[in-house]
């Protein structure tokens, strides 16, 4: 008769079982983070296992470049401050026109914008008036210098005819210049003196050539004092702002070569950040190109290249192949007696195929280009690149 186990007892063995399982993995898992923990770590393999297994090598020093690196960095073309102004209502009133489109080239002293303002007229009035005191007042000193020199009026009387004539210069004065920023040019106040005609039409005019790049305002609309009614953007000088990690940051000098794709000549670094972007964490390199706007556009997202002549004799050009990550790192295979060991490198730059790294490897040092992930798994204790190989166990 056949005696049947009891449900305790085969749920205590699996219960054994997979305590034990999670004990192996747990312990695995220790020792791979430990082989990752320690770059010193050498990995044990012959040279005719290295064959065997499809492992190459590069010897630094060949296809390397310690003394110049190159880094391939994402950015914008953007305009200057300098470059860009903003047209703005130099009195209140009403927009009646608007005499350029967005996107449309114009030229200095162009009329761009017409403007209906009651205030114009106050201001002109007021101009006229001012105008026409300081005249007076004008007229007033010179009679009464001439009555002074004949002795008929007193020196403090010609004392007091000469302030009012200064301070109503003043205020005329004033009143001009007040005319002239609302946009008024002197032919315009002369013929307001001479004719005393009042208009509430105000042309607005451009102060220098550049582009229409955004309309702020439409026809019709009441506007403030102030209100920006177009944006002009001279697209003749444009910048670079590219962004560089930290490690390339330092490489990065002001003066280093920059090409872009499509553009004929080559500019230079012109400003480094001194600060890391607190989002990106990535700091700012501006580079200058001449004739830029013959190849870029504002705003347009290019990739350009920094050739470091600056560089520091522990930066090197790699092929990407060469590199592994482990634990949030990176690192390449070096050659040494025995096998090969984990070197930890920082990646200043990369592409699809080299990568820019600074590393503490001499001249002459040979590195793994291939069979990379190989030795990564065997370092992790993952493969088994210590073992024989197959045909050599198969002839013991």
């Amino acid at each position: 008769m056949t005696k049947r186990r009891s449900l305790p007892c085969l749920a205590g063995r699996y219960a054994c079982v997979s305590l034990l399982a999670a004990a192996s993995c747990s312990a695995w898992a220790q020792s791979a983070a430990h082989v990752a923990a320690q770059p010193a770590h050498i990995i044990k393999i012959s040279t005719e296992q290295a064959r065997q297994t499809g492992i190459s090598l590069q010897r630094i020093g060949s296809g390397a470049a310690p003394a110049q690196g190159s880094f391939r960095l994402q950015g914008t073309a953007v305009l200057p401050n300098q470059a860009i102004e903003v047209v703005s209502a130099p009195l209140a009133g009403t927009v009646q026109a608007l005499l350029v489109n967005p996107m449309q080239a114009v030229r200095a002293g162009q009329p761009i914008a017409r403007i209906h303002s009651p205030q114009l007229l106050e201001w002109q009035r007021d101009y006229v008036q001012a105008q026409a005191q300081a005249e007076l007042a004008a007229s007033k000193l010179r009679r009464d210098e001439l009555l002074y020199k004949d002795g008929l009026v007193s020196e403090s009387r010609l004392q007091d005819t000469r302030n009012a004539s200064v301070m109503a210069g003043v205020a005329a004065r004033e009143r001009r210049q007040a005319m002239r920023l609302a946009g008024v040019g002197d032919p315009a106040l002369r013929q307001l003196v001479t004719s005393g005609q009042l208009s509430p039409e105000l042309a607005i005019v451009a102060r220098r050539a550049g582009t229409v790049t955004e309309q702020m305002t439409a026809p019709g609309q009441r506007v403030e004092m102030g209100s920006a009614l177009l944006k002009l953007a001279d697209t003749r000088v444009i910048w670079i702002d590219l962004q560089a990690t930290r490690a390339q940051s330092e490489v990065i000098r002001v003066g280093d070569k920059v090409t872009v794709a499509g553009c004929e000549r080559p500019g230079r670094v012109s400003e480094k950040g001194a600060m890391v972007s607190p989002s990106a964490q990535t700091v700012g390199v501006r580079a200058t190109l001449p004739d830029a706007a013959a190849c870029l556009k504002p705003n347009q997202y290019i990739e350009a290249t920094i050739g470091t002549a600056a560089a520091p004799g522990d930066a090197l050009t790699v092929p990407a192949r060469a590199l592994a990550r482990s634990g949030g790192h990176d690192y390449v295979f070096k050659q040494v007696a025995g096998g090969f060991q984990p070197v930890a490198v920082t990646v200043l730059s990369r592409d699809s195929a080299f990568v820019s790294i600074r590393a503490a490897l001499p001249a002459g040092t040979e590195i793994a280009v291939e069979g990379v992930a190989t030795l990564k798994g065997a370092w992790l204790g993952i493969g088994a690149a210590d073992a024989e190989p197959a045909t050599k166990a198969q002839a013991k």
